[in-house]
C-alpha cells in the first residue's frame, strides 16, 4: 500500500496499478501525505487510527440506537477497546480499518432505516457499502445482500418493497454510468484484467465460480488423495466427508478465534436472556460474512482470520448487552462472585493496556534490517526474504506479481 501511495503521490498511474489495482486506500495515505508534513508510513498510522476511532463511535451509537443503557454502553465500550485483533492491528498498515468502519456504519444505517422507514438511510446505507466495497471488494456481497433482511421486516409489504428498492438507487445509477463510460470509451477499456484499477470487481463473481469448480473437481480429487493414501480400505468411503470436514473445521475455528469466545459466550448469553431485538439483521450480516468465506476457503483451502472481523464486531454488540446483564446479576449475588467480578474487571483492564501499550517483543529489528540491506547492497546482488517488510525499508518496491513466500530481488 504504500509503495503504491508514492506511485499515486508522483501521479504514476501505470506504476501503482502494476504494484495493486485497487488504489482507494493507498489514494487516502498519498492524499494525507501531500496535505500535511507527514511521510507516507505515518500518514497511513494516522488514518488508520482514524477509523479505529470512528468505529468505537459507531459501535456506541449503534448500541445506543438499540435502546442501550448506561451500563450497556459501558460495556460496549469495554468490549470494543479491550478486543485483542482491532489493537494487534492498530500499528499495521492495512487497510482492514477503514472496510470494519463502513461495514459497521452500513449496519446502523439498516437499523435505522428499519426504525424509522426513512428512505434517507437507505441511500446513506448504500453509500456506506459502496465505501466499504472501496477498501475490500468483499464489500459487494454486502452492499447487493444487505437490504435482503428488509424483506422480513414487520413493515406493510408496500413498504418493505419501497424501502428494498430504495437502497439500490446509487448502485444502479454508478452501474449505468460505468456502463455510459464504457460505451463511449469503447473496448479500449477493459476491466476483466486483475491489473485494471476496476477489474477486482470481478471477484466476488469469480469466487463463487471458483467455489462450484472446486465443489465439482477440486475436493473429489482431493478426497481421492484422502481415501488412497490416509484411510483404511475399509473407510475410503470416508474421504470426501474428511474433505468437508476439514475445510469446516478451518472456517468455524477461524471465526471463533476472530470473535473470541468471551464475546461469543456473551452474545449468546444475550439472546437467551432476550436482550436485543436487532437480531435479525445482525445475524444477516453476519451470514453474509460467513458465505464468503466459506466461499473462500472451498477455493483455497485456506482462510485469514481477518475476513471474520465484520461477524467479530456485529457479534460484539449482543455481548454488550450479555456483559451489562451479568454485571446486573452479579450486584445480588455473594462475596465471592462479587471478588470473581472484580478480578475479571481487572483482568480487562490489563487486556486494555496490552493492547494500547506492546508487551511483545519488538519488530524494529526488521525495519533496521531493511535499512542495512539499503546502505549494504551492492546493485546486481540479490537477497531472498519471506518479510515484505524489510524490502519496503530497503527501499525496492514491490510489483503485484511478487506475493509469494519467498521473494527474490
Amino acid at each position: 500500500y504504500l509503495d503504491v501511495a508514492h506511485h499515486i503521490s508522483n501521479w504514476d498511474w501505470p506504476a501503482a496499478s502494476a504494484i495493486y489495482h485497487w488504489h482507494f486506500y493507498p489514494m487516502l495515505i498519498a492524499l494525507l501525505h501531500k496535505l500535511s508534513w507527514l511521510d507516507l508510513e505515518s500518514s497511513a498510522l494516522l488514518i488508520n487510527n482514524l477509523f479505529i476511532a470512528g468505529l468505537v463511535w459507531v459501535f456506541l451509537s449503534t448500541l445506543k440506537l438499540l435502546d442501550a443503557d448506561r451500563n450497556t454502553m459501558i460495556a460496549g465500550l469495554l468490549l470494543i477497546l479491550i478486543h485483542p485483533y482491532i489493537n494487534d492491528y492498530r500499528a499495521d498498515v492495512i487497510r482492514g480499518p477503514g472496510f470494519w468502519f463502513f461495514m459497521l456504519l452500513g449496519l446502523y444505517l439498516l437499523l435505522k432505516l428499519q426504525l424509522t422507514s426513512q428512505y434517507k438511510y437507505a441511500i446513506l446505507m448504500s453509500i456506506a457499502f459502496i465505501l466499504a466495497m472501496l477498501f475490500r471488494v468483499e464489500g459487494m456481497a454486502y452492499l447487493m445482500l444487505g437490504p435482503v433482511i428488509l424483506l422480513m421486516a414487520s413493515h406493510p409489504l408496500q413498504l418493505r418493497m419501497k424501502l428494498f428498492a430504495s437502497t439500490y438507487i446509487i448502485p444502479a445509477c454508478i452501474v449505468l454510468l460505468a456502463l455510459a463510460a464504457w460505451a463511449i470509451m469503447g473496448p479500449a477499456v477493459s476491466i476483466s484484467s486483475t491489473q485494471h484499477p476496476l477489474g477486482k470487481i470481478n471477484h466476488p463473481f469469480e469466487l463463487m465460480r471458483d467455489a462450484y469448480l472446486s465443489l465439482a473437481n477440486k475436493i473429489p480429487a482431493k478426497a481421492d488423495i484422502i481415501s488412497t493414501q490416509v484411510l483404511n480400505i475399509h473407510s475410503e468411503d470416508f474421504g470426501v466427508a474428511g474433505i468437508i470436514a476439514t475445510l469446516s473445521i478451518i472456517l468455524i475455528a477461524t471465526v471463533i478465534k476472530r470473535i473470541t469466545i468471551l464475546i461469543l459466550i456473551l452474545s449468546i448469553y444475550s439472546q437467551l436472556k432476550k436482550r436485543v431485538v436487532a437480531m435479525p439483521a445482525i445475524l444477516w450480516l453476519s451470514l453474509i460474512n460467513i458465505g464468503y468465506m466459506a466461499a473462500y476457503v472451498v477455493h483455497e483451502f485456506f482462510l485469514s482470520s481477518r475476513f471474520a472481523m465484520p461477524i467479530a464486531l456485529f457479534l460484539a454488540l449482543p455481548a454488550s448487552f450479555g456483559l451489562a446483564y451479568l454485571f446486573r446479576k452479579l450486584d445480588h449475588v455473594n462475596l465471592g462472585m462479587k471478588v470473581a467480578r472484580t478480578i475479571a474487571a481487572l483482568l480487562a483492564m490489563f487486556m486494555l493496556l496490552d493492547g494500547l501499550v506492546s508487551t511483545g517483543t519488538s519488530k524494529a529489528y526488521l525495519r533496521e534490517g531493511g535499512y542495512w540491506v539499503k546502505e549494504n547492497i551492492n546493485p546486481g546482488e540479490k537477497l531472498l526474504t519471506n518479510q515484505f517488510t524489510v524490502k519496503h525499508y530497503a527501499g525496492i518496491r514491490m510489483t503485484f506479481d511478487e506475493r509469494s513466500s519467498i521473494e527474490q530481488f
